[in-house]
């Protein structure tokens, strides 16, 4: 990554076409623009960046208040997350829960604690109801009668899908698993880790023995 970014720095050629950059503002590509400037005499300084509008912006907003993009992001991957397999099920949770670092997880974690009303570490039905309803009001939108039923419907979908153990709430690990991008949770690292946990007596196998205690895991049971 470090190779990458002195490649592009030094021959000044960048582009904000890939699809990450379709959320990113006009204001934030322009600090970028300026940060990135090939030559050092009309590059931006350390000192005018911090006092770029962008940057001011967000660091006058309160620490905990959650972007609507990552909102948006957040909700979007609960709503497709699909059941899945048992093994599956457990493999995800091991692998968002303890194979993730901080800095993963720490965007989703401030989401986790904005839709988290009461402070009790889950999330219940009535929680991730007013998660959408201030994601439509950030939107500018009016939530009628019919965006209430749509909403409530979606929530017990999402229910119905993410709550592995069936407690009737979304626990912060159920949270992360199914709300981080699946191509970064997913790693060939993470999965070969998640496999030799599960593959108790390292026999490159997982016996019918080690699957019984390792689908324990979607319910929340320690292995």
């Amino acid at each position: 990554l470090k190779l990458a970014f002195l490649g592009v720095f030094s021959c000044a050629q960048f582009s904000f076409d890939p699809p990450d950059w379709t959320q990113v503002s006009d204001e934030a590509k322009q600090l970028v623009k300026l940060m990135l400037t090939y030559e050092p005499s009309k590059r931006i300084s350390a000192e005018e960046a911090l006092n770029h509008p962008w940057i001011v912006k967000f660091c006058s907003q309160k620490h905990t208040d959650v972007g609507k993009h990552a909102l948006t992001g957040a909700l979007g991957n609960m709503k497709k997350f699909q059941s899945s397999q048992k093994l599956a099920q457990a493999a995800m949770l091991f692998m968002g829960s303890k194979l993730t670092t901080l800095e993963e997880t720490k965007e989703l974690t401030q989401i986790f604690r904005q839709l988290d009303n009461n402070g009790d570490g889950q999330l219940d039905r009535k929680e991730l109801i007013e998660g959408y309803r201030k994601l439509m009001q950030w939107k500018g939108d009016t939530v009628s009668d019919l965006d209430s039923s749509q909403i409530e419907a979606e929530v017990d979908h999402i229910l119905q899908s993410v709550d592995f153990d069936r407690n009737g709430y979304i626990e912060y690990s159920e949270f992360v698993t199914v709300c981080m991008d699946k191509q970064l949770l997913l790693s060939r690292e993470r999965l070969l880790a998640a496999f030799q946990q599960f593959d108790s007596d390292g026999s490159g196998k997982i016996t019918n023995e080690e699957l019984g205690r390792c689908t324990k895991y979607g319910g929340h049971e320690k292995l």
